[in-house]
C-alpha cells in the first residue's frame, strides 16, 4: 500500500465519488431567479416562461446605460418555456477524485461539475456566461489536507 519514491513515501491511491447540494438565504432577500422574482425557493417543478438576460445596453462610447436609479438597462433574449425539476436558488455539484498520501499528508486531485438538474434552466439563467455548456465545465482542484 505504500511506495518509496525519490521525493518520499506515498500511500495507496484510491478513487472517490462525491456529490453535494445546498442553498442559503437571508430574511427578506429576493430570489436570484430573474424570471419570476419573489422570495427564496430552493427547487421547483412548475413550468414558467422566462426571458434570459443577454447583456446590458451601452452608449456610443461603450458606457452602460442606466435608469433613474442608476441600475444598468438590461437586454433580453427570446422567451423560453422552462419545465421539469430544477434548482432555482439551490446549487449542486458532483465529481470524482483521486486521493493518496505524499510526504505524510493526504493529497487530493478532484474533478467537479456543477448542475441545476435542468439544462434548459441553466441556459436561461447563465445566458450571459455562455449557458449550460460553460456552467457545467469540469473544474479541477488539487488540495492537501484531511476530509472533514
Amino acid at each position: 500500500e505504500a511506495a518509496l519514491t525519490p521525493i518520499g513515501v506515498i500511500g495507496g491511491i484510491r478513487g472517490v465519488f462525491f456529490a453535494g447540494v445546498g442553498g442559503a438565504w437571508f430574511d427578506h432577500q429576493p430570489s436570484g431567479d430573474t424570471c419570476s422574482g419573489g422570495g427564496y425557493r430552493f427547487a421547483t417543478s412548475s413550468s414558467e416562461i422566462c426571458r434570459p438576460i443577454t447583456g446590458y445596453q451601452v452608449d456610443s462610447q461603450g458606457n452602460p446605460l442606466t435608469d433613474l436609479a442608476g441600475t444598468p438597462v438590461l437586454t433580453y433574449g427570446p422567451a423560453r418555456n422552462i419545465s421539469g425539476f430544477r434548482l432555482k436558488d439551490g446549487r449542486a455539484s458532483y465529481g470524482i477524485g483521486l486521493e493518496t498520501f505524499a510526504l505524510g499528508f493526504p493529497i487530493h486531485f478532484d474533478w467537479a461539475w456543477r448542475t441545476l438538474f435542468n439544462k434548459d434552466w441553466e441556459d436561461v439563467l447563465f445566458a450571459t456566461q455562455g449557458g449550460s455548456s460553460n456552467f457545467r465545465k469540469p473544474r479541477f482542484a488539487v488540495w492537501i489536507g484531511y476530509d472533514f
